[in-house]
């Protein structure tokens, strides 16, 4: 019985300094997940790292923002050389006067071989070099029959064409590209390019329609302002001058304060045809 007895004694002081052991370390384990500098730490490590992901994403955004706006000035640029020199065609195209004959000339030259002209009192006319001669109205079937991966492939390719002055084949391109593209943001630069294909070419009653949808189009675009006006330079060669008068107004009252080139153009104009 003692050694019963002594037994159970030991079993129950052995169990009683075990359980607040037990007791102690769990509670050592709880404190640790309680811990605030603990999750302070994991708090900031979490935080760093979703400050750094930021600072990634800011400088990506900041790099396609200097591309496009590369871009924007490398279009800018070349479509004011292109449109310098399609002015400075235009003066150079300007018809000159059919020289007055009178009937006794006439009938002097019937019996007479007749005179060569004076090639000094022509104006030189600057041909295009690859201008189709059928005069066939572009459509979508011809216009552009090649394939481009982008829209922005396709408009450079009929830009392409215009600065090497093949205006038939740009106008074709172009027209491609209204049809097939009509909500592009380039929508209206087309459009005006299209118009000076045939302005370039003296058919003004397309490109008036041309630059009229090129505004329309875009009527707050970059080339709004030059569709409009030179919309009212077609009237003029039309001899449609009311109608040049008012548009050219409007190029003014809308486009004054945002478009320092072509204000003092359109008010050129005004004067040149006399508007009221």
């Amino acid at each position: 019985m003692f050694r019963l007895a002594l037994v159970l004694v030991t079993f129950f002081v052995m169990t009683v300094g075990i359980v607040p052991t037990v007791n102690a370390q769990s509670g050592d384990s709880s404190e640790a997940n309680d811990n605030p500098d603990a999750s302070a730490a994991r708090l900031q490590i979490e935080l760093t790292q979703v400050e750094e992901q930021m600072r990634k994403l800011q400088g990506r955004i900041e790099e396609v923002a200097f591309e496009n706006k590369q871009l924007r000035a490398q279009l800018e640029k070349t479509d004011g050389d292109t449109k310098f020199r399609l002015d400075a065609l235009e003066k150079k195209q300007a018809p000159a006067p059919a020289p007055a004959t009178s009937a006794a000339a006439a009938a002097a030259s019937s019996k007479e071989e007749p005179a060569k002209p004076d090639s000094s009192q022509l104006q030189p006319v600057e041909p295009a070099p690859s201008e189709d001669p059928s005069g066939v109205e572009p459509s979508a079937k011809d216009a552009a029959p090649q394939k481009f991966p982008t829209p922005r492939d396709h408009y450079n390719y009929a830009f392409k064409l215009l600065n090497h002055t093949q205006y038939a084949q740009a106008g074709n391109a172009f027209a491609s590209f209204t049809q097939q593209y009509p909500k592009d943001p380039l929508i209206g630069n087309a459009f005006y390019w299209l118009g000076e294909t045939y302005y370039v070419r003296h058919d003004y009653v397309k490109a008036a329609d041309n630059f009229r949808q090129g505004y329309e189009s875009l009527p707050a675009g970059p080339k709004a302002a030059d569709n409009l006006l030179k919309l009212a330079m077609s009237f003029n060669a039309l001899n449609k001058d009311k109608e040049a008068c008012v548009v050219l107004k409007q190029v003014v009252v809308k486009f004054g304060a945002s478009s320092s080139s072509v204000k003092p153009r359109a008010e050129q104009e005004m004067n040149r045809i006399g508007c009221n």
